[in-house]
């Protein structure tokens, strides 16, 4: 009977142990990006200025520019609804290393991938969107750009956020 106890233990644990993992299995730099567009989505555009990092801090001013750029999305792809799948890629620009999240997010209209470009601290570095692959375009999608001057990392040296976007 001892025995039996002795090995159910280190199942019990592996179990116990292994559903608390899955709690914490998600890139600390993806939530950062999703708290991000959360702030914007909820209408904090103040909040979210302040996750900026000083040199896009420095560009847009305030949050204004933030505002401006997700009530354009909006009104293209329709309100935000939630988070779908993300990745992760590491770019290098002007000498610094970003981590590149893409987040594919679901809007009343579709799907659209929101390209939030974090310094190594997490600071935000930049934030672009465009339409998801393989869906047609919300009606009059111009750019699709956020308003840091260009939509990419290039406010640090780096023409490239995505490979998938031409950057």
């Amino acid at each position: 009977m001892f025995r039996m106890r002795t090995a159910a233990l280190p199942v019990i644990l592996i179990i116990a142990l292994g559903g608390g993992l899955a709690a914490f299995a998600e890139d600390p730099m993806v939530s950062k990006a999703k708290e991000f567009i959360e702030l914007m989505a909820g209408g904090d555009f103040n909040g979210a200025f302040n996750r900026l990092d000083s040199n896009l801090g420095f560009k847009l001013k305030d949050g204004s520019k933030l505002r401006t750029a997700w009530s354009g999305l909006e009104s293209k792809a329709g309100p935000f609804k939630e988070f779908r799948d993300s990745s992760v890629q590491l770019k290098q620009g002007g000498g610094l290393t970003y981590v590149i999240v893409t987040q594919v997010t679901k809007f009343d209209k579709g799907l659209v991938d929101l390209i939030v470009a974090l310094d190594m601290s997490g600071r935000i570095a930049d934030f672009q969107f465009t339409n998801h692959e393989g869906q047609e375009p919300p009606p009059n999608n111009d750019s699709g750009e956020a308003p840091s001057g260009g939509g990419n990392a290039e406010s640090k040296g780096d023409k490239e956020t995505d490979g998938r976007n031409g950057g």
